[in-house]
């Protein structure tokens, strides 16, 4: 899986077009911000800062797009062209996202009620107070850390279950997820995508300073980890894709559409051979019907009545 993962976005005519699009949108996004950032001292960069969570959902919907053609079995990814469609899918799974996060926001504000709770409670014993609050500390990041694990390892099967059922919804299917991240071929694939997405980060991290040519990297990154996140969902799934080529059931129908050619075959082979056989027998006893008398017959035909009444009278005398 790895190494056709890796080959994925380099596959198609129009690759490299891909790549410096997907490059691209990723470059505006930090242009975006580090505007927003500097020019927010003058209250303009609130303004700008919403531009650059823009190029962000094109990536997201492009990611999206990844999914549905490994699921669909199409060998080659896909092209930024239909760009409403891209933002759409990519809205959809950044809302995928922020329901996934609510919990860890309820338990942040949790944490935040509770600790201001103890904090007035033990005024009294300062000690107790930081002991308690340190173990609540504790607790909470360690049940955000938990739960951080388990979404990430959960959210790629929720898209992918989403753009197989073509419903936003079915990203929340706990039945379906819970078939798909039990199997370990999915966290297999989960886990190699893990790595890829971890060592393209860090080599992107580290090209940034050569003119932006980090962002390329971990654009290419994150496609190869979603490839690995589609193939991962279709082999715990079970799913029948066909990669340019007919499925099992359409080879196996085509040998039953060969079966009942050649049965057809041999038939009209059948009647064929009857019909030559009735032909030649036919012939046959005209032939007989034609044949010439033999000798002997025709002596005797020759030879008439009277041949035949010498001989009986020679006999009598006898």
């Amino acid at each position: 899986m790895l190494e056709d993962a890796l080959k994925y976005p380099l596959r198609g005519e129009e690759s490299t077009a891909t790549l410096l699009i997907g490059g691209g949108l990723a470059i505006a996004a930090l242009v975006a911000a580090g505007l927003g950032v500097l020019l927010s001292f003058v209250f303009v960069g609130l303004l700008v800062l919403p531009f650059a969570l823009v190029p962000g959902v094109f990536v997201q919907g492009y990611l999206v797009d990844v999914v549905r053609h490994r699921l669909d079995g199409d060998p080659d990814p896909p092209t930024f062209e239909d760009w409403p469609a891209l933002f759409v899918d990519g809205l959809k799974m950044v809302l995928v996202g922020v329901v996934y996060a609510i919990p860890v926001v309820i338990g942040v504000v949790f944490f935040a009620i509770i600790a201001v709770v103890l904090t007035y409670a033990m005024q009294g014993s300062p000690n107790t107070s930081s002991l308690l609050g340190f173990a609540l500390t504790a607790l909470v990041f360690l049940a955000l850390a938990v739960y951080g694990v388990l979404v990430g390892y959960v959210y790629p099967a929720a898209v992918a279950n989403w753009v197989r059922e073509d419903d936003v919804m079915a990203a929340f299917s706990i039945a379906t997820l819970k078939e798909a991240t039990l199997n370990t071929r999915y966290l297999v694939g989960w886990l190699l995508a893990l790595v890829v997405f971890f060592v393209g980060n860090a080599v992107g991290q580290a090209l940034l300073v050569v003119f932006f040519v980090g962002v390329f990297v971990i654009f290419y990154a994150q496609v190869v980890a979603w490839y690995c996140y589609a193939e991962a969902y279709a082999d715990a799934m079970g799913l029948d894709r066909e990669d340019g080529g007919a499925s099992d059931d359409e080879d196996g129908g085509a040998g039953d559409d060969d079966d009942d050619d050649r049965q057809q075959g041999y038939g009209a082979l059948s009647y064929e051979t009857k019909a030559q056989s009735a032909a030649d027998d036919s012939e046959s006893s005209d032939a007989e019907e034609s044949t010439p008398p033999t000798t002997d017959a025709v002596e005797r035909v020759e030879d008439g009545p009277d041949a035949s009444d010498d001989s009986d009278g020679e006999e009598r005398r006898e």
